[in-house]
């Protein structure tokens, strides 16, 4: 083989490996500004944690996040997870509709 084939073959693959990985960031960042656009339509200051709010209430189990903001939608509330918390949820219910569900 010659080394400008080699070369070439070793090229191509760099190429093919940058935009698989520009692919993946590219679908992180779409995915981060979903969140952040999710959540900038609720009118509401602050979050709910829910792995610490179980915490404070001695819950042996923890709701998926998904499952719990479907749960807040579902009683006519909005609901989104944070961009910056991996267990946040920012919503307009009040903090004692939001542990009733919890407890649901």
């Amino acid at each position: 083989m010659k080394i400008s084939t080699i070369i070439n073959k070793n090229n191509r693959t760099m190429k093919n490996k940058t935009m698989i990985n520009t692919n993946k960031n590219n679908n992180e960042l779409l995915k981060f500004l979903k969140i952040i656009k999710e959540e900038s339509k609720i009118n509401a200051v602050g979050f709910y944690d829910i792995h610490q709010i179980a915490k404070n209430k001695k819950s042996r189990t923890i709701v998926r996040k998904e499952e719990f903001i479907r749960k807040i939608r579902k009683k006519r509330f909005k609901a989104s997870s944070t961009h910056f918390s991996g267990t946040g949820v920012r919503s307009n219910i009040s903090y004692d509709k939001l542990l009733m569900l919890l407890k649901e």
